[in-house]
């Protein structure tokens, strides 16, 4: 755990993508909200250079838990820097479109 919060304090966008993937491990092994509190933070406070890795990883369907995690973090993003908030908005709703198209087709 202390590792992981050494890696939010950095702040470099590439701990974002090592960040994301300690996160899914870590939701595997335990119900603490305090990983998902920290990713969150480190996102906000990176901003808009987050968002691509932020992105790719909501496309990842493979763990819903860390992908509600992501989501959350792109919006807070939008709030807390609203240059970037069309574009939070539009990664949002291209995933909900996705999300809306795999049901219609079961």
């Amino acid at each position: 755990m202390h590792a992981w919060r050494a890696l939010a304090e950095m702040q470099p966008v590439v701990a974002i993508d090592a960040m994301l993937t300690i996160h899914k491990a870590v939701l595997e092994e335990t119900d603490s909200d305090q990983p998902t509190d920290d990713l969150i933070d480190l996102c906000v406070r990176v901003g808009g250079a987050a968002l691509p890795s932020l992105e790719r990883y909501l496309s990842d369907t493979s763990m819903e838990r860390a992908r509600m995690a992501v989501a959350e973090s792109i919006g807070k993003i939008g709030v807390e820097h609203p240059e970037q908030r069309t574009c939070c908005v539009a990664m949002l709703a291209r995933q909900f479109g996705t999300l809306r198209g795999k049901r219609r087709l079961r």
